[in-house]
């Protein structure tokens, strides 16, 4: 149920996932999130509809990678 909330997130504002990667257990995980482009805006949308779950502890970093795929 997590994981949809967190898909819809991404998807209400524009953003396609490309990946995920999980580490953890049942009661707290990381996840790795790799989308396709998207821009700024839709990006940062989806990363405040992230920090509304209340399941979400904590959002530790984002890197977002700008140019073309080799």
């Amino acid at each position: 149920m997590l994981f949809r909330s967190i898909a819809s997130g991404f998807g209400d504002s524009g953003v396609s996932i490309k990946s995920v990667w999980q580490e953890g257990g049942e009661t707290e995980a990381a996840l790795i999130v790799v989308t396709h482009p998207a821009s700024e805006r839709s990006q940062r949308a989806a990363l405040d509809s992230l920090k509304s779950i209340d399941e979400v502890i904590d959002i530790g970093s984002v890197i977002r990678v700008l140019g073309a795929a080799p």
